[in-house]
């Protein structure tokens, strides 16, 4: 898996930052190998890297999620990743905060169940993600999600 941020997916956290636990718990591999940084944690790399990775999964964190979503899946230096290839493109869910990171917080309860429906989703055909979500945030959050709200929550654009 490949963890994209900031407005061109050019940054990224590498295994071991508190960025990418979530995606290590779950049994993920992050293919991100780069020095991390002490402090902030994200580090830059390069299209030609990300290809060299080629990673079977990219998750979309932090920035412009929705314009970043459309220029991975659309711009041919992206074209050839299998995650691309394989329609395997995710924005990370982040209301009210991040399910996956930044900060760290009870919405990683929801992350949990969310990325593992996303690496092993033959694994988890008997997990009703849209069910668990709804009652996380009618437990924590005093909301009952609508299903127009869910749906937004799940959903990568087209």
């Amino acid at each position: 898996m490949y963890y994209a941020e900031g407005k061109d997916g050019l940054s990224t956290d590498p295994a071991g930052s508190m960025h990418t636990k979530l995606l290590e718990f779950c049994g993920g591999r992050n293919v991100a190998e780069v020095t991390l940084k002490p402090g902030y944690g994200m580090a830059e790399t390069s299209p030609e890297q990300i290809i060299l990775w080629d990673p079977d999964m990219i998750i979309i964190g932090r920035g412009s999620q929705s314009t970043l979503y459309q220029a991975i899946m659309t711009n041919s230096r992206w074209n050839e990743l299998r995650a691309v290839i394989n329609k395997q493109v995710f924005l990370r869910p982040d209301n009210p905060l991040s399910w996956f990171d930044g900060p760290p917080g009870p919405c990683q309860i929801m992350g949990m169940y969310w990325m593992v429906n996303k690496l092993y989703p033959d694994k988890t055909t008997g997990l009703d993600l849209k069910a668990k979500v709804k009652e996380f945030y009618t437990k924590f959050f005093h909301h009952d999600l609508t299903d127009d709200e869910l749906n937004m929550l799940l959903a990568n654009p087209s």
